[in-house]
């Protein structure tokens, strides 16, 4: 009775275990999220994701945005997602008052990221994508907030699309304007 009891629970563990297996075998690809402020174009924070590949045949970033604008005493809200998955990427707050937060995901600071000794030239090869704009603001003193990077390094050295989005939480108070910056390496 002891040794039937093994062998199915063994069975089982075996099954359970094929099916992480494929699981674990499926295709990766890679999302960098980093907040910039948009006054100075300081590093803030930022965050990885790790998500099912779903192309790579990409030529754009695959994001969607979803706006919802205040009105009266309610605030309204951003957010952007990564379509193929329906991973929300950033969801925040817009208020008429600038008195918004950001609620997902819970971003690293920018102490948690690895800093190189030397800064990376943005490739001349790489177009950015402005997410909503397009904008007038030149890309290369947002690149440099985020240039000296161990993560961006990782992700140039990949097919890479750029994409950049500004988050406005208020209207009435630029200097709580973030610039979204979304590496996606398919």
């Amino acid at each position: 009775m002891k040794k039937t009891s093994f062998l199915i629970t063994f069975f089982l563990v075996f099954l359970y275990g094929c099916d992480s297996l494929e699981e674990e075998l499926q295709e990766q690809s890679s999302v960098v999220v980093y907040l910039i402020d948009y006054t100075d174009n300081k590093f803030e924070s930022g965050i990885t994701f790790s998500v099912a590949k779903a192309s790579s045949d990409y030529r754009a970033l695959p994001v969607s945005v979803n706006i919802e604008e205040p009105s009266g005493n309610t605030n309204g809200s951003v957010s952007l997602t990564y379509t193929p998955t329906n991973l929300e990427l950033l969801h925040a707050e817009l208020s008429e008052n600038g008195d918004s937060q950001i609620f997902s995901p819970d971003l690293l600071t920018n102490s948690d990221f690895f800093q190189l000794d030397d800064p990376i030239v943005l490739p001349g090869t790489v177009s950015i994508e402005d997410i909503m704009g397009p904008y007038q603001e030149n890309f290369e003193n947002t690149w440099e907030a985020i240039s000296n990077l161990s993560v961006t390094r990782i992700f140039l050295d990949s097919d890479v699309l750029i994409g950049r989005f500004l988050y406005r939480p208020s209207e009435n108070a630029q200097e709580e304007w973030k610039w979204v910056v979304i590496l996606y390496n398919q």
